[in-house]
């Protein structure tokens, strides 16, 4: 998510002090980790208050904004991406394995984007 929304936002990491984050997600393992990511990928963190992190059982969704120019985007885990990830895990599947599949994905497989 991070990733993504420096590139389409136009931001390299020496401006991204211009970019601002609120990621809505639930705050277990392994969906907590996407704080994880995107901390290590904006320069946005809880600590240096660039990044609010919401507990949500509903949809996973992050919103970045740019300031200059003022530029915003919204970027959502794809529903079935979700549930795919619940149910592996229901089934014994381990986090690490997850994660190198999901890693393997394209964007575009991952989540929906709104500008």
């Amino acid at each position: 998510m991070g990733r993504l929304a420096l590139k389409t936002l136009g931001i390299g990491t020496s401006r991204s002090d211009e970019l601002r984050a609120d990621l809505n997600v639930p705050l277990s393992t392994p969906f907590s980790c996407i704080i994880d990511g995107i901390q290590a990928t904006t320069q946005c963190t809880i600590g240096n208050q660039k990044l609010k992190v919401n507990d949500s059982e509903e949809q996973i969704v992050a919103y970045f904004e740019r300031k200059n120019p003022n530029r915003a985007l919204k970027i959502r885990l794809k529903p079935k991406i979700a549930e795919g990830i619940v149910g592996r895990m229901s089934h014994g599947s381990s986090a690490e394995e997850l994660a190198r599949e999901v890693a393997r994905l394209r964007e575009s497989g991952l989540f929906i984007v709104e500008t």
